[in-house]
């Protein structure tokens, strides 16, 4: 017994001889036909023949007279196809190893495309990760703004070009008061009577300009100040900055600090500072 062909997808070769033989299946057709012949011709119609992929297999037994094994897909991978015939009697003889198939990997089937595949994944979880630091890192930010009430520390530039500081009365009342900046007695009497104004006057007109009170504008003007000098000198106490902007207790002026920035002065500095951190990276 031997086989004598074999053939996938019009693709055949004929076999002679009862050896290791080998035949490789392409992917795009992993069906094939392998042809079996018995070295007792005269009596070939009466012999049936019986088939099995690999050991563990299962044996499937052809009609009597049909020599013609059909195997609808084989695969990926290395089988070995065993067969075993009947005599001229019906009787079994032992099963023989005939022929190894090999069926070749599809393209998206070997190693380099499993790589690719692995590659894709972890760029997408690097992705998705990136992508979720950034979106917390905006949240941040958007919760320091909130903090914030998204107050610029500069008042001199940034507030003075805005309406309602948008005369010269308002810069002329808000560099006063920086001149005094670090005086924890210069109050409003003193501002009103540098301002040659009474001090109702100069309620009203202050009120007019900045929807704000005398006493407000100038706690505003030092706190603003010092958020400024909690950035520029990292290394100075909350009590020396409340001294250089006119408070004359570091208890009162963490209040004020934290009633208008949200956060107590040290809480402030660390906040810029991972922030400032965030942003290089």
């Amino acid at each position: 017994m031997r086989v004598s062909a074999v053939e996938a997808q019009g693709r055949g070769v004929t076999l002679v001889g009862m050896g290791c033989e080998q035949f490789d299946v392409g992917p795009e057709s992993p069906a094939l036909s392998v042809r079996l012949t018995t070295g007792d011709l005269p009596y070939a119609p009466v012999i049936s023949f019986a088939y099995r992929i690999d050991e563990d297999g299962t044996w499937v037994r052809l009609p009597q007279g049909v020599n013609t094994v059909n195997i609808a897909k084989l695969r990926r991978g290395e089988h070995r196809l065993f067969v075993r015939a009947t005599d001229r009697h019906g009787r079994w003889g032992d099963p023989q190893q005939c022929i190894v198939l090999r069926r070749l990997p599809a393209w998206y089937e070997t190693w380099w495309a499993w790589l690719i595949y692995a590659v894709t994944g972890i760029m997408g979880v690097v992705g998705i990760v990136t992508l979720n630091r950034k979106i917390r890192y905006l949240g941040r930010m958007q919760r320091l703004q909130r903090v914030l009430s998204l107050r610029k520390v500069d008042l001199k530039q940034e507030d003075i070009k805005s309406e309602r500081y948008d005369s010269e009365f308002a810069r002329k009342l808000i560099r006063t008061v920086e001149d005094h900046i670090g005086d924890p007695l210069y109050n409003v009497e003193r501002l009103s009577d540098d301002m040659a104004m009474s001090r109702m006057s100069l309620y009203r007109k202050v009120k007019e300009l900045t929807g704000k009170s005398p006493v407000d504008l100038i706690r505003e003007i030092r706190l603003k100040h010092a958020a400024q000098l909690l950035l520029e000198n990292r290394h100075a106490s909350v009590a020396d900055i409340a001294t250089k902007v006119g408070f004359a207790t570091p208890s009162y002026f963490a209040k004020c600090f934290k009633a208008m920035f949200g956060v107590l002065p040290n809480r402030y500095r660390e906040m810029k500072s991972e922030n400032r951190e965030e942003a290089d990276e």
